[in-house]
């Protein structure tokens, strides 16, 4: 067209370096096109990934919502089944409850005489095997009981013994049967002793003339004060006091008989007056062994001071020993009138009572009475009283002991 009209080559020229320059503009602008196109097709590819994920974590939400809507639905529908249940049930039991009360009442009473039945038959066979077991082991008990009771009379008797000082009395059938359950006892572990078995053991090993050992074994009995009454604890020392005694060991004797006087001194228990007198007496004698007579008058004194009011026979008895013992020991300090004294008083206090201990007291008072008026030259008094001695005793057992005292 330029040429038509007559445009000049030269502008021509200029026209077509132009359009050259344009299409390198063009095509650098098209690169950066495809290179944003291509970016945004990457775009656009994470964006259908992603739509894609979307679309079936959506899935799985859906999925999820309808099982819970069915798991609504079933629990909806169960509520709704277990409440129309629970009315057919409730409406069948007020129809039938009159049959179902008397069903039930029915099966209550054949259930009770099955149980009354049963209970029956099993008491009646549970007394008839009591019954059995009784009879079966009656024999054995009653065994048993001679065998416990024969064992504490031969126990009673020994220890009588020791406390009398006069062992060579004890019987051969106490002897066996102390020595006899020591065996049983010597069996037993130590630990497992009771106070009863060591007082057993300290018995025997006193038949046996063992006194240390036998001290050893009283000893573990008072070691066990706190389980023992205060008769027991009274008893072993008591009886530590007399095994000290036989061994001559007077100073021991005194000691341990004095804690026993002061413990229980003060105690209205008439078993355990009778033991704080006997041990009273002894630790007088005691004393008397160890020369110390003032001493074991003051001890006499006390005895009788503190027991003067009682009335108990067996009070009496020891008042009665009480008397001679402390005339022994003034006659030991040549006290012959204080002595003749207290025989007098023994024999007045005593004179209308029967008691065979006390019988043996007063032949002791009248014989050593006699004898220190002997002594005193008054041989017409001493006379008198031998005959008065005779007299009394005539129709008594104890005329043998008077007429050899005599």
């Amino acid at each position: 067209m330029l040429d038509a009209t007559g445009a000049s080559k030269e502008q021509v020229l200029e026209l077509k370096e132009r359009i050259g320059k344009v299409e390198v503009r063009f095509e650098a602008f098209q690169s950066r096109i495809d290179d944003k196109l291509s970016a945004q097709g990457k775009y656009v590819e994470a964006i259908n990934a992603s739509t894609d994920r979307f679309g079936t974590l959506a899935s799985i939400l859906g999925l999820v919502a309808s099982i819970i809507a069915v798991i609504f639905g079933w629990v909806s529908a169960g509520k709704k089944a277990k409440s129309e249940a629970k009315k057919h049930v409730d409406d069948w039991l007020e129809n039938n409850k009159a049959e179902l009360d008397a069903q039930l009442a029915e099966a209550k009473e054949k259930a009770k005489e099955s149980l009354e039945g049963t209970l029956e038959a099993e008491i009646v066979s549970a007394k008839k095997q009591i019954e059995e077991l009784i009879r079966s082991s009656k024999g054995k008990i009653e065994k048993v009981e001679a065998r416990v009771e024969s064992l504490n009379e031969s126990l009673k008797d020994v220890v009588s013994k020791i406390e009398e000082n006069e062992p060579e009395k004890i019987t051969d059938t106490s002897r066996n049967n102390i020595h006899k359950r020591a065996e049983e006892v010597s069996t037993k572990p130590m630990g497992e002793r009771t106070a009863e078995d060591w007082k057993l053991l300290a018995v025997k090993s006193y038949i046996d003339k063992k006194f240390s050992e036998s001290l050893d074994h009283i000893d573990q009995v008072l070691a066990k004060e706190h389980v023992l009454t205060n008769k027991e604890i009274a008893d072993s020392l008591f009886l530590k006091g007399m095994i000290l005694n036989k061994s001559k060991r007077f100073e021991e004797v005194v000691e341990v008989l004095g804690d026993l006087i002061n413990r229980f001194k003060a105690n209205d228990d008439l078993a355990i007056q009778d033991v704080v007198t006997k041990a009273q007496m002894n630790q007088g004698g005691a004393f008397s062994e160890l020369n110390r007579f003032h001493e074991a008058i003051v001890v006499c004194d006390s005895l009788l001071e503190q027991f003067n009011d009682s009335n108990e026979p067996i009070i009496q008895e020891r008042i009665a020993t009480a008397l001679v013992n402390k005339a022994f020991a003034l006659g030991k300090l040549n006290k012959l009138e204080d002595k003749i004294a207290v025989y007098d008083e023994l024999l007045e206090r005593f004179k209308d009572n029967k008691d065979i201990a006390i019988q043996r007291n007063i032949v002791k008072a009248l014989v050593n009475k006699a004898i220190t008026l002997g002594q005193l030259n008054r041989s017409e008094e001493a006379i008198a009283v031998y005959d008065a001695l005779l007299e009394r005793f005539k129709e008594s057992d104890e005329r043998k002991r008077a007429v050899n005292h005599t």
